[in-house]
């Protein structure tokens, strides 16, 4: 078995699944990975997906109540519709 075209396989399948999933604007990545892992996506394979998808980490808050995200490069209102999302999960 050729181990290169089975590694190059899992990081194309964990691109595509990484794109898909971060389509609607940043996701913190607790949940990224969680999620990951439930469909068969190792973390480190993830993480050579993001590099290689130029995926950033962006860390929104401060101190216990900041949270990091991954978001797609490009992402123009990613800033915004992450803020959003922590301020509604403080209020509610």
């Amino acid at each position: 078995m050729d181990y290169r075209n089975e590694y190059g396989l899992s990081v194309r399948r964990a691109e595509m699944w990484a794109n898909a999933h971060l389509a609607e604007g940043p996701r913190p990545v607790v949940g990224v990975l969680a999620d990951a892992k439930l469909v068969g996506i190792s973390k480190c394979t993830l993480i050579r997906a993001k590099y290689s998808l130029g995926i950033v980490s962006q860390r929104h808050g401060f101190g216990s109540d900041g949270v990091w995200s991954w978001i797609r490069k490009g992402d123009a209102l990613a800033t915004a519709r992450m803020d959003d999302l922590i301020g509604k999960e403080r209020h509610a």
